[in-house]
């Protein structure tokens, strides 16, 4: 029909309004019904997509079909209960199918042990230099639990510094818990010791996810941690405490995230900030996208803590992500046009463009196991929070992989 061929050809939007369509003149059409669930789902609506699907079961409870549809939906919006749940029942209303054993398999690779190392490093124009090595380790030890193991290793210098490399090391254990089908809870606890700090220092994490909301999923989070991102906030030992709200998700074919946080930073004096980010991209033509990003921030004090605090900081990004599939290799590339304007306490307003980019090469070594090279170059200067002066320059490379047990 149209509005599957639309579907296929990724026209989500104009294969929604042909099945809503059929709908209205047929409500009881179980496979328009079942084709708008798999468009909504397709498209990032998994909200929509699972009340179609749940439709369908409601009337036909013996649809294996069905039943294979909602725990897909479900796997991809991280509820892995309930997803099994309804996988179970797939499986004994259409046993041998192989589109239930793909499911199968794809369920049991995201409640997998996993492993997920790092290698960074960072240089910039102010003089820093940061190398950072991490690992982490997940496992699902209970039906609804979660938990990660973190260890992060990171000696940074800079060059107008004469106390040669300085050192953080993290230890942290995080954990996930499925209240149920629609909201979930996370806490993590860990250590920091670093070469600027006398003792070692708390990291808190905590936070919760709330069902969709018009596709959009709310999130609550609270971090106690240290900022140890260059040398000189290693020897200051900044630290801070902050609490935001945000949300994610796929609307109407979009890609959006968005957070509001207030925090706390603790050095030679307290100082407050205010945070506003977001992004939102779609598809533009087969395998680009592209769309805006925010990120607004004000301090309340100009300090010498070795963190960029402005009274206002405003960048607008038009971001262009390129992805491509070749058997084994994903690549991903992106290009960041920008503006920024700058207001501190001892200059005047500085505007000027930005521009900065980023790509990623991934090799699929078996499913749940890859490996992967990325880079990083930009004049914002928001990666390391160093001062984004004209002529700044930032650049990082790095190697991850991701294996599943």
């Amino acid at each position: 029909s149209l509005a599957r061929l639309l579907a296929w050809g990724g026209r989500y939007d104009s294969a929604i309004v042909v099945y809503e369509a059929l709908l209205v003149d047929a409500p009881n059409d179980v496979e328009a019904r079942k084709g708008l669930a798999r468009t909504h789902g397709w498209s990032g609506d998994l909200t929509a997509a699972e009340l179609e699907w749940l439709a369908v079961v409601s009337s036909n409870p013996d649809d294996g079909e069905a039943h294979l549809g909602l725990a897909q939906v479900r796997r991809w919006s991280g509820r892995l209960e309930a997803a099994d749940t309804s996988l179970t029942r797939a499986e004994r209303l259409i046993p041998g199918n192989p589109l239930v054993r793909q499911e199968r398999l794809a369920l049991q690779q995201s409640r997998a042990a996993t492993t997920d190392p790092f290698i960074i490093f960072e240089t910039d124009s102010d003089g820093n230099d940061m190398t950072t090595f991490l690992v982490a380790a997940g496992s699902r030890v209970a039906p609804r639990i979660f938990l990660t193991g973190r260890l992060i290793y990171r000696s940074a210098r800079n060059s107008n510094l004469t106390s040669g490399n300085f050192t953080s090391t993290t230890a942290a254990l995080d954990g996930t818990y499925d209240l149920n089908s629609r909201w979930s809870l996370r806490a993590g606890l860990g250590v920091n010791t670093t070469s600027g700090a006398a003792d070692n220092r708390l990291i808190v994490r905590a936070g919760t996810t709330g069902p969709p909301w018009h596709g959009i999923t709310p999130t609550l989070d609270y971090r106690h941690e240290p900022l140890d991102v260059t040398a000189q906030l290693i020897a200051n030992g900044v630290y801070f405490d902050e609490l935001a709200v945000g949300g994610y998700g796929s609307p109407s074919g979009w890609t959006v995230n968005g957070s509001y946080g207030f925090a706390l930073f603790h050095g030679s004096e307290s100082n407050t900030r205010h945070l506003v980010s977001g992004l939102a991209l779609r598809p533009i033509w087969k395998d680009v996208s592209a769309g805006g990003r925010l990120r607004l921030f004000s301090f309340a004090k100009n300090l010498n803590d070795g963190y960029f605090d402005p009274s206002l900081y405003l960048l607008l990004e038009v971001p262009v992500q390129w992805t491509r599939q070749f058997g084994k290799w994903l690549l991903f590339g992106e290009l960041n046009p920008g503006f920024q304007l700058i207001n501190t306490e001892t200059a005047d307003v500085n505007s000027q463009v930005t521009i900065g980019g980023n790509a990623r090469v991934t090799y699929s070594v078996a499913q749940g196991r890859e490996i992967g090279v990325m880079a990083l170059a930009s004049r914002s200067g928001l990666q390391t929070l160093a001062t984004p002066i004209d002529g700044y320059r930032y650049y990082m490379i790095g190697a991850f992989g991701s294996w599943n047990f």
